[in-house]
């Protein structure tokens, strides 16, 4: 993996960039279970669709990702004034605005288009500010270091999932930045919440902490204009629920999350990472919707 990055950082970037694609093309097909796992959610989403417009989606998703995994290996050679060039801010106001408050900020995205990029490029826009990045820690330990040293790029800190640190950063008026796209099953703390039209077993972590602390929601997202160049928006604070009633407000604010990254995904479909078990366990979907590796029945 190691020797695979380097050589994708050695490679003038427009050559990256298709060599990327190519290989994210080829991933698709050359894994059989990941490309049956995209097919069967994209045949949830979109069913009056043809086969071959969600085979051309799908198609177009693995090529992204794949170009937006080049990227992320070519990262660390980037200098501030270069990522300003490559990344269109919008909306910074809100997070600044948010910010200024003084009770920190909740800023949630998906896997989708080139969601790296962001907390980098927020960095270097608010150079006198906190931002952290959340993550979950690879099994791979050379995996983790490297991506622990990409997110720790341009004074960004890097923050385990766990509820009490990201509290704390809140607190000292920080910008955390988290994934809100997860399948989180019921045993681990899920909560049955719509996604793109669909219950699914949502993580309601991001509401829970907002709701504790009463500190702003944003949703950001990234979006390839052309080449290296990404438009990254920080949307509007979503509303806090007040009901009173604390587990109804959590869903309530989860499922303002999910609509949120769910009209992303409806809008370009093909930034999102198709190939996950999002609706796993679902009561409105099959049991045998998704495909296990070895035997093509439902996942465990």
């Amino acid at each position: 993996m190691g020797s695979a990055a380097a050589g994708l950082r050695i490679l003038p970037e427009p050559s990256a960039l298709a060599l990327g694609a190519t290989l994210g093309s080829g991933f698709a097909g050359i894994d059989s279970h990941y490309r049956r796992l995209a097919r069967a959610n994209l045949q949830l989403v979109f069913p009056s669709w043809s086969d071959n417009e969600r085979g051309d989606l799908l198609r177009r998703s693995f090529e992204e990702l794949g170009r937006s995994a080049t990227e992320w290996a070519r990262l660390p050679s980037l200098s501030s004034h270069e990522v300003t060039t490559r990344a269109d801010l919008h909306g910074l106001q809100h997070l600044e605005e948010a910010l200024g408050e003084g009770r920190g900020a909740l800023v949630v995205t998906a896997h989708y288009g080139y969601w790296e990029l962001i907390p980098r490029a927020l960095s270097v826009a608010l150079p006198a500010s906190e931002l952290t990045a959340v993550g979950r820690a690879q099994p791979n330990p050379f995996l983790d270091k490297m991506v622990t040293r990409r997110r720790s790029l341009g004074g960004v800190s890097p923050l385990a999932q766990n509820a009490q640190a990201i509290l704390r950063a809140l607190r000292r008026n920080a910008a955390v930045g988290l994934l809100a796209d997860h399948y989180l099953s019921k045993r681990h703390g899920g909560i049955l919440v719509p996604f793109l039209g669909t219950p699914a077993w949502s993580n309601p972590g991001p509401a829970t902490l907002a709701l504790r602390v009463r500190c702003p929601v944003l949703v950001a997202h990234a979006r390839r204009i052309a080449g290296n160049h990404h438009r990254i928006e920080v949307e509007s604070r979503l509303e806090l629920p007040s009901g009173g009633d604390r587990q109804a407000d959590i869903a309530e604010l989860t499922g303002r999350i999910n609509e949120a990254i769910g009209r992303l995904v409806r809008r370009h479909p093909e930034l999102w990472l198709w190939c996950t078990h999002r609706w796993r366990a679902s009561p409105d979907v099959a049991s045998d919707l998704y495909p296990s590796r070895r035997r093509g029945r439902a996942s465990r």
